[in-house]
């Protein structure tokens, strides 16, 4: 039996994507028995088939256990969905690719499986055909005898088995190769998906980076506010200082003011004082002059009954008081010439033993200038006293640290005058100075009465002093009438007796003005203090208000707030200086703007992260990946090719082997050789034949062999080149994928 012929590959079978059936290459081989080409064209579409559905079944498993992956990830990163908004819809585009491959690759497993049936059991009907056709009667075959032909086919046939086995044993092996490399490119799969997987976390970490970004800036827009709000505070500190300095510099004036007032308040009662003791010395020589003008009296009385002596005796009256006012003109301060009132009415009081009420009330006189001057060194214990809490007060401004606080202090200064209650004593020196030459104006109106009393027609008249001159501008007080002149008496003793009245109604007045104006002077007295109570309770006020703790509160703000702005970046050091500040502030400013054209930058970016071109860059940027992986692959694609085509020439011998298999089974009936006319009748030819054929078939299977591997060799390396897929279109659609089949 010869061998058949070589096995040419036909073209790959066209796929379409709307799942239509295949269309099987007819092989091209026809075999020597033309009973046996439907089965071998059966088997020849089942091996085709089953390939297909082996390779459609390795790919569909292949899509699946990357769909899991996919999933898991997806399932990882739905809690992330914030930070990548546009993450979940690239995701979802590119499974529904791979959905979509997966369909028609589970369509077209469903295909391959029904034809692979319809094949199995179109082989089964012809196998079953076969085996009816061989079951009738036949005749016995002929006997072979050891050397035929049919014993050097069993033994072809025994060292083709034992070939099969060992082809089996290296189709297992590259079976095993080819689920090795399966499981690698499943790791390399794997590890490019971690590697995808790291690329999102550093994109979730660069979302947290921008979050925190935007986080700082919002941190920097307060910190700004802050600093702003701070300098606002600081301004109005220093704005707050200046007018606190202005308030101090005035109230140091006004207590410099105060001061000088003061001074001149206390040298005044100085001089008051030694006015005083003038006027005591003056009361002293008056009152020796009283003495001597006493002893002049008792000599008087011995002569009292002659008007001459009368006359003298008024000569010497007019004299002393011609004197006395000379001397009390002299004085300028009120009590000296209230003394010197006194002194001329004592000597008055000589001039008659019967007066003793005058005594009386020069006793009066000088209690009620006693009092006077206790009441003035009141005024001045008092004074002493205001200056003593006016300088505490000082104390008390000095301290002051609120300008607020100082602020509210002046305003009640102003509107409760403290600076005339100050002036009060003064204003009372003035007053009692001013019924001071009240009284000595009553006592010029008594002299006047005196000489008009003089002037009266009597034989003893007395006439008026010239030494007394009466000032015409100085009026006559209210309070004082002027007496009336009265008839002239005919005795002395009417005239002593008219004069003492006379001078008793003076003195009544005099007693009656000099307690009003003592009553005066205590209303007066008691408004000071008043006013002294008042000043106390005011002071308290300010005392209570505690403004050395705000102060002190103060300072703390100013140091926390310097503290602050330090942190912020700002230069305090030193004084607040407005130009640092400034600086300070612009550089704050030029930073938040670059900041802001940051985030401006990073927001742009961000938008764009949601985009086509977007989705681009990252699949530009994990082309470098793909790359790194992409020769591993190839040479695994190649050694997957090589193995593939070593199964494919395995499947020819298997099929070459059925083939003489089936030829065997089922012998050609060939006409038998009669003996007569056979190879024994012939001993001859026989060994020619035997040669001939054996030769014939050594030398055909040699030949054959070398020419089908180098076809083959051709054929696998122009498909190698026309279909040698990227890595990078292995996401590609199922539908636009050619199958070929050598």
């Amino acid at each position: 039996m010869s061998n058949p012929s070589p096995i040419t590959t036909p073209a790959s079978p066209s796929i379409s994507g709307t799942g239509t059936r295949f269309t099987l290459p007819v092989p091209q081989y026809r075999t020597k028995d033309p009973k046996l080409q439907p089965t071998f064209e059966t088997v020849w579409s089942l091996g085709e088939i089953s390939q297909k559905r082996s390779h459609y079944r390795f790919r569909r498993e292949k899509l699946k256990r990357e769909l899991a992956l996919q999933q898991r990830r997806m399932e990882k990163q739905s809690e992330k969905e914030e930070d990548f908004s546009g993450l979940p819809d690239y995701q979802k585009i590119f499974n529904g690719s791979l959905n979509r491959d997966l369909e028609e690759l589970n369509k077209r497993v469903s295909e391959s499986d029904k034809q692979y049936c319809h094949e199995l059991e179109r082989l089964a009907a012809l196998l079953c055909k076969d085996s009816t056709t061989s079951g009738s009667p036949q005749q016995a075959p002929p006997v072979i005898s050891k050397d035929s032909p049919s014993s050097t086919l069993e033994k072809e046939f025994a060292e083709f088995k034992k070939q099969f086995s060992s082809q089996q044993k290296r189709i297992d092996e590259q079976q095993k190769q080819i689920d090795e490399q399966a499981q690698r490119i499943s790791t390399l799969d794997e590890e490019k998906n971690k590697s995808i997987s790291a690329q999102q976390e550093r994109a979730t970490k660069l979302a947290e980076q921008i979050q925190s970004l935007l986080e700082e800036k919002k941190q920097l827009s307060t910190q700004q506010n802050q600093g702003s709000k701070q300098a606002q505070l600081i301004q109005t500190l220093q704005d707050e200082k200046a007018s606190a300095s202005k308030t101090i510099d005035a109230l140091r004036s006004q207590l410099d003011a105060l001061n000088t007032q003061y001074n001149s308040l206390q040298s005044r009662v100085g001089d008051i004082e030694t006015d005083v003791t003038r006027v005591g010395e003056d009361v002293k020589t008056q009152d020796k002059k009283r003495l001597k003008l006493e002893s002049s009296q008792a000599s008087l009385i011995a002569t009292k009954a002659a008007s001459s002596d009368l006359t003298k005796l008024d000569a010497t009256i007019s004299k002393s008081l011609s004197l006395l006012t000379n001397r009390l003109g002299s004085n300028e301060a009120a009590h000296k010439k209230l003394k010197a009132d006194m002194d001329r009415l004592a000597s008055q009081r000589t001039v008659t033993n019967t007066v003793n009420g005058v005594k009386q009330e020069d006793s009066d006189l000088k209690g009620q200038l006693g009092t006077l001057t206790s009441k003035v060194t009141a005024l001045e214990e008092d004074a002493k006293d205001v200056k003593e809490e006016v300088e505490k007060i000082q104390e008390t401004v000095d301290s002051l640290p609120d300008p607020n606080q100082l602020e509210k202090v002046m305003i009640y200064w102003a509107n409760n005058d403290i600076e005339n209650s100050f002036k009060f004593p003064e204003k009372i020196m003035e007053d009692t100075q001013q019924e001071l030459k009240n009284l000595h104006e009553s006592i010029s109106n008594i002299r006047e009465s005196i000489a008009e009393l003089r002037r009266t027609p009597a034989p003893t008249s007395i006439p008026a002093p010239a030494s007394t001159p009466v000032s015409a501008s100085t009026p006559a007080p209210a309070s004082v009438p002027t007496p009336t002149p009265a008839p002239a008496p005919e005795t002395s003793a009417e005239l002593k007796a008219s004069l003492m009245e006379l001078i008793r109604n003076l003195f009544g007045q005099q007693e009656g003005e000099v307690g009003d104006l003592i009553d005066d002077l205590t209303d007066r007295i008691s408004k000071l203090e008043g006013t002294e109570n008042e000043l106390d309770g005011r002071i308290k006020l300010v005392e209570d208000q505690k403004f050395h703790e705000k102060y002190t509160e103060l300072l703390n703000l100013g140091t926390g707030l310097q503290e602050d702005l330090r942190k912020a970046g700002i230069d305090q050091a030193g004084s607040y200086g407005q130009d640092d500040v400034k600086a300070n502030i612009g550089e704050i400013k030029e930073k938040i703007e670059a900041i802001e054209l940051c985030s401006k930058n990073l927001d742009s970016q961000w938008s764009n992260m949601q985009t086509k071109g977007m989705a681009q860059l990252i699949l530009a940027d994990l082309d470098p990946y793909v790359q790194k992986h992409d020769v591993m692959i190839k040479q695994h694609d190649a050694m997957i090719r090589q193995l593939v085509q070593d199964y494919r020439q395995l499947n020819a011998e298997v099929k070459e082997l059925i083939s003489l298999v089936s030829s065997m089974l089922n012998p050609p009936k060939k006409r038998t050789a009669s003996p007569a006319n056979g190879a024994m009748a012939n001993p001859m030819k026989r060994p020619r034949v035997e040669l001939n054929g054996q030769q014939q078939q050594q030398q055909q299977q040699p030949q054959q062999q070398p020419q089908q591997q180098q076809q083959q060799q051709q054929q696998q390396q122009q498909q190698q080149q026309q279909q040698r897929p990227s890595p990078s279109s292995r996401h590609s659609s199922v539908g636009q994928e050619n199958f070929q089949l050598r």
